[in-house]
């Protein structure tokens, strides 16, 4: 309500109904029914879409995941980046033990180089990837090494170590410390390590 109060120079209030998202606007001088003229998508996407959103992901503890696989990116409103913490570990995941992907798997064992390069892909990443929203399908093309995006890869690199220091995300060393916020998990593993020192 305080960005509408500034945007529309009005006091304003912000109401929601029911499960369904209705909103209305109440202002000392544009009536209910003028809100919509004011209140334009071009209005709503420049404050709703922000200039940076920030992703974390990790394998440490989930199903079938690499022992420590981190990620983290950033994402600007024309690019992707993707920061790969350990790109010498093979990444896995639950995905990797799918019908779908043991599928890839057969086929790349008998000769098909597309499976192959779909396989090499997912478990093996580079440190940086860059990607440009909208024009490359699913990802497919790394930009991270081209000399037409060296500033764009150095601002994102830059906005994404200054959100991870804000956040107190020391990358591969928070992932190690992962066990430690699961609880039964961290339990578990704790012991899996006595067990391993006593032999």
């Amino acid at each position: 309500t305080d960005y509408l109060a500034k945007e529309l120079e009005a006091e304003a209030l912000m109401f929601m109904v029911a499960a369904r998202l209705r909103v209305g606007l109440l202002t000392d001088h544009i009536a209910v029914s003028k809100v919509s003229d004011a209140i334009t998508t071009k209005l709503i996407r420049s404050k709703v879409i922000k200039d940076f959103t920030f992703g974390i992901m990790t394998t440490r503890g989930i199903i079938n995941g690499s022992d420590t696989y981190g990620i983290r990116r950033v994402r600007s409103k024309t690019h992707n980046l993707i920061l790969n913490l350990t790109p010498k570990t093979k990444f896995t995941n639950a995905c990797t033990k799918s019908e779908e992907f043991l599928s890839w798997k057969e086929k790349a064992e008998a000769g098909d180089e597309r499976a192959k390069l779909l396989l090499e892909k997912y478990h093996h990443r580079p440190r940086i990837e860059l990607y440009e929203l909208g024009k490359v399908w699913h990802e497919w093309n790394n930009l991270a090494d081209s000399p037409e995006h060296v500033e764009i890869k150095k601002e994102l690199l830059k906005q994404l170590d200054a959100w991870m220091k804000e956040c107190g995300d020391l990358g591969q060393g928070t992932e190690l410390a992962a066990y430690e916020h699961q609880g039964g998990k961290s339990k578990k593993n704790k012991g899996k390590a006595k067990r391993k020192a006593k032999k």
